[in-house]
């Protein structure tokens, strides 16, 4: 069974990011873990840290409409990096795909992944998706546009090739 992997926090990007695998996850079969990573060298208040991160991570679960409770598991992953233990996790998970939320903008008002997201689709474990923000007011209309991105430029060091093209809603539901 494919795993999906959502990135969260207690910010509104996070809600993007579930609105988002709710979509993937209605549309195939796919185990949708929700994950929250925590600081593992705050030594006097990690317990207290993971207590909050499981919290949040639940808490967030149970945005995902429509899927069934069996297909989800919520969690809080120890940590020195959020990117790297989204990574750690989905490798141990044998996640397809890591979903996280965007943060920024730029100043066109296109979407730009946040230091995490940026991360996660240089050093990723597998494929990301990084959520525009205000997805999760529009998650119920049709996907139109998905954009695609690689850093694998010979020669030209960690760089992102965007591509963007408009699906016809019969490629999107098929696929």
């Amino acid at each position: 069974m494919t795993t999906i992997l959502v990135g969260v926090d207690a910010s509104e990007h996070s809600r993007d990011a579930i609105a988002f695998a709710a979509t993937m996850a209605r549309a195939s079969s796919a185990r949708v873990v929700v994950a929250c990573t925590f600081n593992a060298d705050g030594i006097g208040r990690r317990f207290a840290l993971r207590d909050e991160a499981e919290f949040i991570a639940r808490r967030m679960s149970r945005h995902l409409y429509g899927i069934d409770v069996g297909r989800v598991h919520a969690c809080a992953h120890p940590t020195t990096a959020t990117d790297h233990g989204l990574s750690e996790l989905a490798a141990s998970e044998g996640a397809a795909l890591i979903i996280v939320g965007a943060s920024r903008r730029d100043a066109s008002g296109a979407t730009l992944p946040g230091g995490t997201g940026a991360r996660l689709l240089h050093d990723g474990a597998c494929a990301v998706a990084v959520v525009p923000r205000g997805y999760v007011a529009r998650a119920d209309r049709p996907l139109r546009r998905i954009v695609s991105a690689t850093t694998e430029l010979p020669s030209h060091g960690p760089r992102w090739l965007l591509r963007s093209r408009r699906f016809t809603p019969s490629e999107l539901n098929s696929a």
